[in-house]
C-alpha cells in the first residue's frame, strides 16, 4: 500500500504514512509511531487527533497510555461522501450565483493534474471527442497514473466515441490501455510533441504534458473550423 494513494483521497503526507503505519502495526503508542515514522512525538499527537475526527484511527487506554489503532479503511468513503455531498450544495449555489451575474467565461487556464482532471471529467460528459496527441497522450496518463484506470472503465461503459492521432512509438500501449473501448487510433509519423489539442463538443482544450497545463477554450466556431483540419489530418495519416 501507497500513502500516495492516500494523499491523493485528501490526506497530507504524515497523516497518510500515519495511517498506513498503523494498518500495517496496529497498537502504537505516540512515542512508537513518533520514532518508527521519524516525525516529532508534538506534531504526532495532532496528527493522531486528525486521524481520530477522520474517523480513521482510535485508542484505548492501557496502562494509563493510550495506545492507537486504525479504525476500518471503509471510513475513507464515509467521507468522501460528506465532501460530495458538500459539493453538491455549493455546486448549486455557485451556478445560482454565475446566472445573476450571467459572466461569459471562455477562456480557462489550470496548471497541475487538476486541469488534466478536470479535462477528462468534461470529455466523459461528451458521446464523442477528437484528440491529436502526439507523444504526449502517455505522459498526460502517467501524471494520472492514479486516476486514468476509473477513466477509461467510464470511457467503455458510457461507449464514448472518439478518435486519437498518436505518436507511432506510443500507439501499442495506447491500444492495450483502450482495449474495450470505442476509440480508433491512427499513427503520427513525425517527432511528436509534447503539446497536446482535444476537441469536444463546442470546446476545445490544449494542454501540456510535460508541464501540466491545461487550457479550455468554449468557442464553438473555433471548435468548427479545428474539427475540420483534424478530419483533414485524419484521413491523410495510414
Amino acid at each position: 500500500m501507497k500513502s500516495e494513494q492516500l494523499i491523493e483521497l485528501g490526506l497530507t503526507k504524515n497523516q497518510a504514512k500515519t495511517y498506513v503505519e498503523l494498518v500495517t502495526t496496529p497498537k502504537q503508542t505516540v512515542g512508537e509511531l513518533a520514532r518508527r515514522l521519524s516525525i516529532d512525538r508534538s506534531f504526532m499527537y495532532g496528527i493522531l487527533k486528525s486521524l481520530n475526527n477522520k474517523g480513521l484511527a482510535g485508542y484505548v487506554m492501557t496502562e494509563g497510555r493510550r495506545v492507537y489503532y486504525a479504525s476500518s479503511p471503509e471510513n475513507l468513503l464515509e467521507e468522501i461522501e460528506e465532501k460530495r455531498t458538500i459539493a453538491f450544495s455549493v455546486i448549486k449555489d455557485l451556478k445560482v450565483i454565475e446566472q445573476l451575474t450571467e459572466q461569459v467565461k471562455s477562456v480557462n487556464i489550470y496548471d497541475g493534474k487538476a486541469g488534466l482532471k478536470l479535462l477528462s471529467r468534461e470529455i466523459l460528459k461528451e458521446r464523442h471527442f477528437k484528440l491529436m496527441g502526439g507523444g504526449g497522450v502517455l505522459l498526460t496518463l502517467d501524471n494520472l497514473r492514479y486516476d486514468y484506470p476509473h477513466y477509461i472503465h467510464e470511457l467503455c461503459q458510457k461507449n464514448i466515441k472518439g478518435k486519437i492521432i498518436v505518436s507511432k512509438n506510443n500507439i501499442a500501449r495506447l491500444n492495450k490501455l483502450l482495449k474495450g473501448s470505442k476509440i480508433k487510433l491512427k499513427p503520427l509519423q513525425k517527432k511528436p510533441s509534447q503539446v497536446n489539442f482535444a476537441i469536444f463538443s463546442d470546446k476545445i482544450a490544449i494542454f501540456s504534458s510535460d508541464k501540466a497545463r491545461t487550457i479550455i477554450i468554449k468557442d464553438k466556431q473555433v471548435s468548427e473550423a479545428l474539427e475540420i483540419y483534424f478530419d483533414i489530418i485524419w484521413d491523410q495519416v495510414n
